[in-house]
């Protein structure tokens, strides 16, 4: 492990001032929607606000119909831009387009999801915590982020580089602790524990 693959963050909501060793190449710009909560449900599009089909709050769905009508030459009204109406052309159940094959509405809706989809996205790492996947969040335009890095660049260096000169820790319980000079550092071995180690600075 070297040092310039190490990150050191704080978990913004925590009650304490302990800080996070974590690898920076695990946070990624993924979707937000691809995410998962602290209960390991999955965000979706709907609670993302992504304009895409799997979102039923916005136009993506009618205004997919509208292009595909067109592209066809069907005729139609304003009634069957609705929700229901995409999902029937879905499945081959809209009469409209009985007559269209079903491989090609769905290569259509493949190709405008490709072309016209946006999600959110963001920075983050998902992991198995024992029970459940769940997502950190490192930086986001969405919503707010779950942790942020350290702002202090001499400070981070300094957590890093005597986390690594770490000498023989003392195990407890499912956790290894290290005592530095100025940190002392935690290793835990629950899979809940998503972080390489802790930190927190030792009482004066």
């Amino acid at each position: 492990m070297n040092a310039n693959e190490l990150i050191v963050v704080k978990e913004k909501f925590s009650d304490t001032d302990e800080l996070l060793i974590v690898k920076e190449s695990w946070f990624e710009t993924a979707k937000v929607c691809d995410s998962y909560d602290r209960y390991g449900q999955k965000c979706g599009c709907y609670n993302a606000g992504c304009y895409a089909l799997d979102n039923s709050g916005c136009s993506a769905s009618s205004d997919m119909l509208e292009c595909l009508y067109k592209h066809f030459d069907i005729e139609y009204s304003e009634d069957n831009l609705d929700y229901d109406h995409f999902e029937s052309a879905q499945n081959g159940e809209n009469e409209l387009l009985e007559n269209i094959s079903q491989e090609d509405i769905n290569s259509f809706i493949e190709n405008w999801q490709e072309e016209n989809e946006n999600h959110s996205e963001h920075e983050a790492y998902t992991y198995w915590d024992g029970h459940n996947h769940r997502t950190v969040v490192l930086s986001t335009e969405f919503g707010e982020s779950d942790l942020e890095r350290i702002n202090d660049d001499e400070e981070e260096n300094e957590i890093i580089e005597e986390y690594l000169d770490r000498e023989d820790g003392e195990q407890n319980a499912g956790y290894t602790f290290y005592k530095g000079k100025k940190y002392n550092f935690s290793e835990s071995a629950f899979q809940e524990s998503w972080a390489i180690a802790s930190a927190s600075l030792k009482d004066e």
